[in-house]
Protein backbone atom coordinates (compact mmCIF):
# COMPACT_ATOMS: atom_id res chain seq x y z
CA UNK A 1 0.00 0.00 0.00
CA UNK A 2 1.41 3.40 -0.97
CA UNK A 3 1.14 6.70 0.82
CA UNK A 4 -1.36 7.94 -1.78
CA UNK A 5 -3.55 4.82 -1.33
CA UNK A 6 -3.60 5.40 2.43
CA UNK A 7 -4.61 9.01 1.83
CA UNK A 8 -7.33 8.04 -0.68
CA UNK A 9 -8.81 5.08 1.20
CA UNK A 10 -8.48 6.14 4.84
CA UNK A 11 -8.39 9.93 4.29
CA UNK A 12 -5.28 10.14 6.50
CA UNK A 13 -2.06 11.82 5.45
CA UNK A 14 0.79 9.93 7.13
CA UNK A 15 3.39 12.40 5.85
CA UNK A 16 2.08 15.09 8.22
CA UNK A 17 3.81 15.34 11.59
CA UNK A 18 0.82 14.37 13.71
CA UNK A 19 1.31 12.23 16.77
CA UNK A 20 -2.15 10.74 16.83
CA UNK A 21 -2.04 7.04 17.61
CA UNK A 22 -3.73 6.10 14.34
CA UNK A 23 -1.17 8.02 12.29
CA UNK A 24 1.71 6.49 14.21
CA UNK A 25 0.31 2.99 13.69
CA UNK A 26 -0.15 3.55 9.95
CA UNK A 27 3.38 5.00 9.58
CA UNK A 28 4.81 2.00 11.43
CA UNK A 29 2.91 -0.46 9.25
CA UNK A 30 3.97 1.37 6.09
CA UNK A 31 7.61 1.33 7.21
CA UNK A 32 7.45 -2.35 8.16
CA UNK A 33 5.92 -3.30 4.80
CA UNK A 34 8.38 -1.25 2.68
CA UNK A 35 11.52 -1.96 4.73
CA UNK A 36 12.72 -4.95 2.63
CA UNK A 37 12.47 -2.95 -0.60
CA UNK A 38 13.71 0.52 0.44
CA UNK A 39 16.28 1.96 2.79
CA UNK A 40 15.21 3.66 5.99
CA UNK A 41 16.53 6.96 4.68
CA UNK A 42 14.34 6.73 1.57
CA UNK A 43 11.28 5.82 3.63
CA UNK A 44 12.07 8.67 6.04
CA UNK A 45 12.13 11.16 3.16
CA UNK A 46 8.79 9.86 1.87
CA UNK A 47 7.18 10.15 5.31
CA UNK A 48 8.84 13.49 6.13
CA UNK A 49 10.45 11.98 9.25
CA UNK A 50 13.95 11.45 10.55
CA UNK A 51 15.92 8.25 10.31
CA UNK A 52 15.87 7.82 14.10
CA UNK A 53 12.07 8.20 14.24
CA UNK A 54 11.69 5.26 11.89
CA UNK A 55 14.12 3.12 13.87
CA UNK A 56 12.16 3.95 17.02
CA UNK A 57 8.86 3.02 15.38
CA UNK A 58 10.32 -0.27 14.15
CA UNK A 59 11.44 -1.10 17.68
CA UNK A 60 7.99 -0.21 19.04
CA UNK A 61 6.20 -2.50 16.56
CA UNK A 62 6.28 -5.46 18.96
CA UNK A 63 4.81 -3.27 21.70
CA UNK A 64 2.13 -2.00 19.34
CA UNK A 65 1.12 -5.56 18.55
CA UNK A 66 0.06 -6.06 22.17
CA UNK A 67 -2.51 -3.25 21.85
CA UNK A 68 -5.89 -4.72 20.85
CA UNK A 69 -6.75 -1.56 18.92
CA UNK A 70 -3.61 -1.97 16.80
CA UNK A 71 -5.09 -5.18 15.39
CA UNK A 72 -7.93 -3.18 13.82
CA UNK A 73 -5.46 -0.84 12.13
CA UNK A 74 -3.22 -3.70 10.96
CA UNK A 75 -6.15 -5.60 9.48
CA UNK A 76 -7.49 -2.44 7.82
CA UNK A 77 -4.02 -1.78 6.37
CA UNK A 78 -3.85 -5.30 4.91
CA UNK A 79 -7.43 -5.50 3.59
CA UNK A 80 -7.90 -1.78 2.76
CA UNK A 81 -11.15 -1.75 4.73
CA UNK A 82 -12.26 1.68 5.93
CA UNK A 83 -14.89 0.17 8.26
CA UNK A 84 -12.16 -1.22 10.50
CA UNK A 85 -10.68 2.28 10.84
CA UNK A 86 -14.11 3.60 11.85
CA UNK A 87 -14.39 0.79 14.39
CA UNK A 88 -10.91 1.66 15.69
CA UNK A 89 -11.88 5.33 16.11
CA UNK A 90 -15.10 4.40 17.92
CA UNK A 91 -13.28 2.07 20.32
CA UNK A 92 -10.53 4.62 20.94
CA UNK A 93 -13.11 7.29 21.82
CA UNK A 94 -14.78 4.85 24.19
CA UNK A 95 -11.42 4.03 25.78
CA UNK A 96 -10.63 7.74 26.30
CA UNK A 97 -14.13 8.40 27.65
CA UNK A 98 -13.86 5.56 30.16
CA UNK A 99 -10.37 6.61 31.23
CA UNK A 100 -11.53 10.20 31.74
CA UNK A 101 -14.58 9.28 33.79
CA UNK A 102 -12.76 6.60 35.77
CA UNK A 103 -10.07 9.09 36.66
CA UNK A 104 -12.65 11.67 37.72
CA UNK A 105 -14.51 9.08 39.79
CA UNK A 106 -11.28 7.95 41.44
CA UNK A 107 -10.43 11.59 42.15
CA UNK A 108 -13.79 12.24 43.77
CA UNK A 109 -13.74 9.10 45.88
CA UNK A 110 -10.13 8.79 46.91
CA UNK A 111 -8.85 12.35 47.12
CA UNK A 112 -11.84 14.31 48.36
CA UNK A 113 -13.82 11.81 50.41
CA UNK A 114 -11.37 9.32 51.89
CA UNK A 115 -8.35 11.48 52.71
CA UNK A 116 -8.64 13.83 55.64
CA UNK A 117 -7.49 17.37 55.05
CA UNK A 118 -4.00 18.19 56.20
CA UNK A 119 -3.80 20.31 59.30
CA UNK A 120 -1.17 22.99 59.36
CA UNK A 121 0.79 22.56 62.55
CA UNK A 122 2.79 25.24 64.22
CA UNK A 123 6.49 24.53 63.81
CA UNK A 124 8.24 24.19 67.11
CA UNK A 125 11.54 22.92 68.37
CA UNK A 126 10.77 20.58 71.20
CA UNK A 127 8.45 20.77 74.17
CA UNK A 128 9.73 24.15 75.36
CA UNK A 129 8.55 25.82 72.18
CA UNK A 130 4.95 24.58 72.32
CA UNK A 131 2.03 26.55 73.70
CA UNK A 132 -0.79 24.53 75.20
CA UNK A 133 -4.25 24.71 73.65
CA UNK A 134 -5.70 26.66 76.56
CA UNK A 135 -2.79 29.16 76.55
CA UNK A 136 -2.32 28.74 80.29
CA UNK A 137 1.49 28.80 80.04
CA UNK A 138 1.94 31.98 78.04
CA UNK A 139 -0.54 34.74 77.37
CA UNK A 140 -0.85 36.00 73.81
CA UNK A 141 -1.64 39.63 73.22
CA UNK A 142 -2.60 41.71 70.19
CA UNK A 143 -0.18 43.03 67.61
CA UNK A 144 -0.70 46.67 68.63
CA UNK A 145 0.28 45.98 72.23
CA UNK A 146 3.35 44.03 71.05
CA UNK A 147 4.37 46.86 68.73
CA UNK A 148 3.99 49.43 71.49
CA UNK A 149 6.07 47.48 74.02
CA UNK A 150 8.83 46.47 71.59
CA UNK A 151 9.09 49.84 69.86
CA UNK A 152 12.40 51.01 71.33
CA UNK A 153 13.87 47.61 72.26
CA UNK A 154 16.28 45.82 69.98
CA UNK A 155 15.39 42.13 69.91
CA UNK A 156 15.21 39.31 67.41
CA UNK A 157 11.43 39.42 67.72
CA UNK A 158 11.35 42.70 65.78
CA UNK A 159 12.69 40.93 62.70
CA UNK A 160 10.28 37.99 62.90
CA UNK A 161 6.74 38.24 61.48
CA UNK A 162 4.12 38.40 64.20
CA UNK A 163 2.07 35.59 62.68
CA UNK A 164 5.08 33.26 62.78
CA UNK A 165 5.75 33.62 66.52
CA UNK A 166 6.05 30.33 68.38
CA UNK A 167 5.70 29.51 72.05
CA UNK A 168 9.35 30.29 72.70
CA UNK A 169 8.92 33.73 71.09
CA UNK A 170 5.96 34.52 73.35
CA UNK A 171 7.98 33.49 76.41
CA UNK A 172 10.84 35.73 75.28
CA UNK A 173 8.39 38.59 74.70
CA UNK A 174 7.04 38.32 78.25
CA UNK A 175 10.61 38.17 79.68
CA UNK A 176 11.54 41.30 77.76
CA UNK A 177 8.44 43.26 78.77
CA UNK A 178 8.80 42.38 82.46
CA UNK A 179 12.41 43.64 82.59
Amino acid sequence: MTIQEIKDIFDIDITEKEKKTLNVYLRTLYTHKNRPFKTLTAIAKELNLTHSSLIHSMKKLETYKTDPLFMYVAKAFETKDIELIYEYKRLEEKKVYLRKHLTYKQFMLKVNLEKPKKLIKEKYYGEADRISDDFSEVKRVGILEVAEKLRFKKTELNNKPFTAWTGRDWKNYHKITIE
